[in-house]
């Protein structure tokens, strides 16, 4: 189902304060990934959201909030994509970027790279492979500018995960409801980083929605 010239408003003006514009093109691509997406979720479990609109607010502008905090040519893993978040809307508004997204599921791997050949997207890969495989983070071990994560671990357990791939200054950027990104902020610190940013940001419906951004030390 194509998007209203409502959504397309509203997904270009939430990019604008994330520090992204988004073009005719990128908003078609944008598009045709959420046709995709309730097409498969049909017949696989890829989101428990049923409606365009849902997706444009609560997984594509949801996933767009991390852009001011990817730098340009930034090399990125996102860690348990599921089905392409927030590494599909973020290849799109920054195709300079190189992505690498992994996932414990198969059938959901299979969808994503689906999707990335269906809109001709370059530099971004998609594996069935778990991001605390020993042999996989050796291969990459040290490479990495950014590792994201969205609705997938506790912090303590993800910036673990994160650890062996990030460079010295390498960002971990992870989406966080309101409720643990407070709890972290109140002081628990992590090995390996220094104290996180904390930015907060409200979806287009009015859900409050966090990042932390964790530098490598």
């Amino acid at each position: 189902m194509p998007f209203t010239d409502e959504q397309r408003a509203r997904l270009r003006k939430a990019a604008e304060t994330f520090g992204l514009s988004l073009s005719d093109e990128q908003v078609a691509q944008l598009e045709k990934a959420t046709d995709m997406l309730l097409e498969w979720n049909e017949r696989i479990n890829l989101t428990a959201l049923k409606t365009v609109d849902d997706v444009v607010d609560k997984h594509l502008i949801d996933s767009l909030a991390a852009g001011s905090h990817i730098g340009p040519n930034a090399f990125v893993l996102d860690i348990g994509t599921g089905g392409g978040f927030p590494g599909v809307p973020l290849k799109i508004a920054s195709p300079d970027r190189r992505l690498l997204l992994i996932d414990g599921t198969a059938k959901k791997v299979n969808y994503v790279q689906t999707v990335i050949q269906a809109l001709g997207l370059q530099n971004i890969t998609a594996m069935h492979q778990r991001a605390e495989d020993k042999g996989f983070q050796f291969g990459l071990s040290g490479q990495l500018d950014v590792v994201t994560a969205r609705a997938v671990a506790r912090t303590e357990e993800l910036l673990k995960l994160a650890s062996p791939y990030l460079k010295k200054g390498g960002r971990a950027v992870l989406y966080k409801g309101i409720a643990e990104a407070e709890e972290v902020m109140e002081g628990a610190k992590f090995a390996g980083y220094q104290a996180p940013d904390l930015h907060l940001y409200e979806l287009p419906k009015g859900d409050r929605r966090a990042l932390l951004v964790f530098t490598r030390k």
